[in-house]
């Protein structure tokens, strides 16, 4: 067993990093019983503030192990670990306008998402999480909105995140 193991610490660059490792469903239970227990509307605002507070962590120990988040691809990469490497989900695709602070973004197999489960949207945490590293890339505050999820029965989810501003201008087209 390596050296902090057993502390939940994942050696990186030198730099020890504590992380938990929690199966799927357990990200999903937590999502259900907020909504029993205090509706969907406060689960979804929980769940997101949940994800910005780990998107602050995710991205404060990428910068900890000297991993930049200057440049599109930075966070593509970020991304890719928390994506692919921790089974957050699969299939990525980016489009990205960083002159204009504006970012879509698809995956499959998201972690928060059941296919074909669920009426409402699902995938907060992730939105928290993206909210973040967007602010990171872009300078800005930033917030996120999801505009399709493999919950409802899509084909992928899908989230728009950027400027808080134009991200409300855009709800507002939906």
């Amino acid at each position: 067993m390596r050296a902090g193991q057993l502390r939940g610490e994942i050696p990186l660059s030198g730099n020890a990093v504590r992380w938990v490792t929690v199966p799927a469903d357990f990200i999903r239970s937590i999502g259900d019983a907020l909504e029993r227990d205090f509706g969907e509307t406060t689960a979804s605002a929980l769940l997101y503030e949940i994800g910005r507070a780990s998107g602050k962590g995710y991205v404060d120990s990428a910068k900890k192990i000297g991993l930049e988040m200057k440049t599109v691809e930075d966070v593509k990469n970020l991304f890719r670990v928390l994506a692919e490497e921790f089974g957050w989900s699969t299939d990525h695709e980016f489009d990205v306008d960083f002159p204009g602070k504006f970012a879509r973004i698809r995956w499959k197999n998201g972690v928060e998402a059941r296919p074909g489960r669920r009426k409402a949207l699902r995938c907060h945490i992730g939105r928290g999480i993206l909210a973040v590293g967007a602010e990171t890339l872009f300078g800005v505050p930033c917030d996120c909105i999801e505009v399709q999820c493999q919950a409802q029965g899509a084909p992928y989810c899908e989230v728009v995140v950027g400027e808080k501003e134009k991200i409300m201008a855009f709800a507002e087209t939906l």
